[in-house]
């Protein structure tokens, strides 16, 4: 009943503010305008009690691991509540949101825009970002009617973190850097979160049977690579034209990333690579960060830079698109693997993680490993080395152990027992008929048997036909296909 009550408290009060914004304007007239257009309204009542209930439904669930972002526990009922996303939110929600922004942009007086722009925000459950449009209208008023609101019926909503917001309103009113860094971070969020959206819409729009769905996906995934460009996001805009089937453009944009990591001066970046082997961060170009590794280990190949080629290799003959470009260089006389970096994703909406359920990318990823004996992936320590992209999309890295000999050993085709597979946490067979399985990565599996891509792969492999890493690739192929 508290709840309720305040709720139509607040809407009162709402109604009342909008209602008398002419004695407003009266007192603040250089805001007096993003209350008088007759469109001009916040949909408090709807907004308001969803937050509410929403709230009311996460803290009725019990506490959960803080590692519930990780696929393990996709199924937990926590988990599958922060899956949930407003209903106006799709894939045109961030783009309204961008066209309201360049609205302001260009005409910094129009404050009908701020208003509209606040009650996108609203929609989006975006109550920081809703709060901060209006003081940047100079409505402190309603900024801090909508702060007592969200704060008493929103004490932790998820995703959001308003707990605080009257110390956020205040630090907004009274620090220029914290305002400076907060219009940044909110926007690359926001812009983070829209191509997200259009990396989910476009994945389901490509899965669909419907021919008009599949070419509706190619135009957004070109939309997405002109995006991602405009934004020096080379690997992600190459991998967009692909799906977009815009092959001749994602061939020119490989060949001046592969130019560019070949021949381009390396300068040390400082930016900090964690893991066991000591890897280092140069920039070759605008937007172009790449991550150099070195051999590890004492005659045994721990870390082995001429692996993580051929996983890139084998990756780009499956059409994956989940290793970035990586190529082998030498610096001061040794070799090194140089790998494109990944823009993680950052801040993003919350429902953006929990895809799996009907998501490919992690029964592809376990197939690939499966192929390349690649155990260091998932261990004691959870699945791991892999970069989480733009759509909660997982991009592979750390391919340094792989086809290791000791497995090697164990996993030659003729020797005796081989299919007590010691790979059990990475043998997707046991698991792939009730998992969504690419429909693509079968037929690029079977596409192998052809002249021209048999060649491609021998090519790979030092040794060719005779490789034992060729001889167990294939071995483990076949046995995919015939499980498939």
């Amino acid at each position: 009943m508290r709840r309720i009550r305040a709720a139509i408290h607040v809407i009162g009060l709402v109604v009342f503010t909008l209602a008398s914004s002419s004695v407003l304007a009266s007192s603040n007239p250089e805001c007096s305008v993003i209350f008088a257009d007759s469109h001009s309204s916040v949909d408090f009542n709807h907004t308001v009690l969803e937050l509410a209930r929403l709230t009311k439904d996460y803290n009725d669930l019990p506490e959960m691991p803080s590692t519930y972002y990780m696929a393990e526990y996709a199924k937990l009922p926590k988990v599958a509540f922060l899956a949930k996303k407003p209903s106006n939110v799709t894939a045109d929600y961030y783009a309204k949101i961008h066209e309201q922004e360049n609205k302001i942009a260009k005409e910094p007086s129009n404050e009908g825009a701020y208003l509209e722009l606040s009650n996108l925000y609203l929609q989006g459950w975006y109550a920081k970002e809703a709060i901060w449009t209006l003081m940047r209208a100079g409505r402190e008023d309603l900024a801090n009617e909508i702060t007592v609101a969200l704060k008493f019926e929103l004490p932790n909503s998820p995703g959001n973190y308003i707990e605080n917001l009257s110390l956020f309103l205040n630090k907004l009113k009274v620090d220029r850097e914290f305002r400076d860094a907060f219009n940044v971070t909110s926007l690359d969020t926001v812009r983070q979160n829209h191509w997200s959206e259009l990396e989910l819409a476009a994945a389901r729009l490509k899965n669909s049977n419907s021919t008009t769905d599949k070419v509706a996906a190619k135009k957004m995934y070109h939309r997405l690579g002109e995006s991602y460009l405009d934004h020096l996001m080379y690997q992600e805009a190459i991998w967009s034209f692909r799906s977009a089937n815009d092959f001749k453009r994602a061939e020119e944009l490989q060949q001046y990333v592969l130019e560019v990591l070949r021949s381009n001066e390396l300068i040390v970046s400082d930016m900090y690579v964690g893991g066991v082997t000591k890897s280092n961060v140069y920039e070759l170009a605008p937007g172009i960060r790449v991550i150099a590794k070195k051999q590890s280990g004492f005659k045994t190949g721990r870390q082995n830079p001429n692996h993580e080629v051929t996983a890139y290799k084998i990756s780009e003959l499956l059409n994956l698109n989940m290793i970035s470009t990586t190529v082998i260089r030498k610096i001061n006389g040794t070799n090194h693997s140089l790998q494109v970096m990944i823009k993680p994703l950052q801040g993003q909406a919350r429902w953006l993680d929990y895809n799996i359920k009907n998501s490919t990318s992690t029964t592809t990823m376990d197939i690939f490993d499966y192929l390349i004996i690649n155990q260091d992936r998932r261990n004691e320590m959870g699945p791991h080395n892999t970069v989480v992209r733009m759509g909660a999309v997982k991009a592979l890295i750390d391919h340094g152990i792989i086809f290791r000999p000791y497995y090697i050993l164990r996993h030659i085709p003729w020797l005796k027992n081989f299919n007590q597979n010691i790979d059990v946490v990475n043998d997707p067979t046991s698991s792939i008929k009730n998992n969504p399985i690419d429909p693509q990565l079968i037929k690029a599996l079977e596409d192998l048997d052809l002249p021209e891509n048999q060649k491609a792969l021998r090519d790979i492999f030092t040794g060719g036909r005779l490789s034992p890493h060729y001889q167990m690739f294939e071995y483990r192929r076949r046995e995919l296909i015939r499980a498939l």
